[in-house]
């Protein structure tokens, strides 16, 4: 019978529609050691691979039997983190349907449906902090390794906001910004952001930028990539994770700056508070020269620089 069959399961075995009970959900999640799900999770939602979010009901089973009690901020976190460790987009990028799906430019293709997985946090805790979500993505197993990843913890996060009446612009980009205890999940996440603008833009979102009005020559506004490095927030970051063990990494996303909009790097720089860590100053140092030049920004630039 259906209701001896376990959570996990069912949705596998019966592939109507009838709706699983959340009494039966919650029953047979509490009767669940902490150790037996700490222990399983990972394991099962390699298994199940692009499957674990097919239905909302087979999305909410899972978490719910994985879980073992009310969804927490923390245990969505966790769920994410192990989707992206997972194999499910490899294995999915070489299928047909990836194939043909890439071909549409106005959507991000992804092996999993997102829309079920926060259709099924919501029904198991309509009240979860999504916000909160994104603030415990600082874990050290956290990693973004490309735009299908990213796409997945942006979208999954935007919808759970906006089901609660959040607006785009209060995306808490905040959390991104913060100095995180886990600084290799940061770098990981920072740098998908600024190499896929077209998902997440820092741009789009609230920040303090760099005072540039006095530039005889003005960045390109409409450049979401140059936009992006007049937060000052973000060069500040930047700075922080360079000086926390993150120096190639940090020096592999200046190059784009260094080559397209010096000037607001500089600046942005000149406006952070001062560091006794040698980066900052080596990378004003190296970024001068480009203003002894023929940049029609360099007598002001100079200036501010002296």
């Amino acid at each position: 019978p259906r209701d001896l069959v376990p959570i996990v399961l069912a949705p596998l075995l019966y592939t109507d529609n009838s709706e699983l009970s959340m009494d039966k959900l919650l029953s047979d999640s509490s009767n669940m050691s902490h150790s037996m799900i700490d222990g399983n999770i990972e394991d099962v939602i390699a298994e199940l691979g692009m499957s674990f979010t097919s239905s909302v009901e087979t999305c909410r089973g899972h978490i719910a039997q994985l879980v073992g009690r009310e969804l927490k901020s923390s245990d969505m976190a966790h769920v994410l983190i192990i989707m992206l460790k997972s194999r499910a987009i490899e294995y999915w990028l070489e299928s047909d349907a990836a194939k043909e799906k890439a071909q549409d430019s106005q959507h991000m293709p992804s092996p999993w449906s997102i829309e079920n997985l926060m259709q099924a946090a919501k029904e198991l805790n309509p009240k979860l902090n999504w916000s909160e979500v994104l603030f415990e993505l600082d874990h050290a197993e956290f990693c973004i390794k490309d735009k299908y990843g990213l796409n997945l913890v942006i979208q999954t996060i935007r919808l759970g906001l906006q089901n609660q009446a959040f607006y785009p612009d209060r995306f808490p980009v905040d959390h991104i910004y913060r100095h995180w205890k886990h600084t290799e999940a940061q770098m990981s996440l920072i740098t998908q952001i600024l190499k896929n603008p077209d998902i997440f833009c820092f741009a789009d979102h609230s920040f303090h930028p760099v005072a540039i009005d006095f530039l005889k020559a003005q960045p390109e506004t409409e450049n979401k990539e140059i936009s992006s490095w007049r937060s000052l927030e973000l060069i500040e970051t930047l700075l922080y994770l360079a000086e926390r063990g993150h120096c190639q990494e940090v020096q592999e996303l200046l190059k784009f700056p260094i080559q397209h909009c010096p000037d607001v790097l500089v600046l942005g720089i000149l406006q952070t508070p001062p560091s006794p860590f040698r980066f900052r100053q080596e990378l004003l140092a190296s970024l001068i020269p480009t203003f002894l030049g023929n940049h029609p920004n360099s007598a002001i630039i100079l200036h501010h620089a002296w």
